[in-house]
């Protein structure tokens, strides 16, 4: 017999249930964010201001310029595969999550922390640096968006509620 506390179900209370929500909100604008640079990436005209203000040489920019297509085409397509893939992994994670698994909840804690570096570090360096940006700068934002509910995130997941349930879910070893 399980000692008081542990191994217990208890009902899932609302500030794991809204932490889903925003672990599949933030899902949602990631992979937004990659298909909108799939379907709309930086220009010609894009790429050729950012190499002109790098100061290469003539030959240096028309060589960039000619590999610069094929390139950015075949990383998209490949990062919007591994995105799809990672977002339902990440998307299972999340219902392990709910289902009160710790296990889950301090791997998604580490992926969200990872995600609000990334979607920060991402979101500012293309809104700041003269680097080409995919859709007008759209996906930019939506990090920043994503930065905050994965903010919103962590928090609703180490409220004590949340710890509560969890605690009351683990078996003692």
């Amino acid at each position: 017999m399980p000692q008081p506390g542990f191994g217990t179900p208890l009902p899932e209370p609302v500030s794991v249930r809204r932490a889903f929500l925003l672990w599949c909100a933030a899902l949602a604008l990631y992979v937004i964010a990659q298909l909108l640079g799939v379907l709309f990436p930086p220009s010609a005209q894009d790429y050729a201001a950012y190499f002109d203000s790098l100061g290469l040489p003539p030959e240096a920019e028309q060589q960039a310029m000619q590999n610069i297509g094929s390139a950015v085409t075949i990383a998209s397509i490949v990062g919007l595969v591994v995105t799809v893939v990672l977002a339902g992994v990440f998307l299972w994670f999340g219902l392990r999550v709910r289902a009160g698994a710790n296990w889950a909840r301090i791997t998604t804690a580490i992926l969200a922390g990872i995600g609000i570096l990334f979607s920060l570090g991402g979101a500012v360096t293309s809104l700041v640096a003269p680097v080409p940006v995919a859709a007008g700068g759209v996906p930019s934002v939506l990090q920043l968006v994503t930065a905050v509910l994965l903010v919103g995130y962590l928090v609703l997941l180490f409220r004590k509620p949340s710890s509560e349930y969890f605690a009351a879910r683990a078996v003692p070893r």
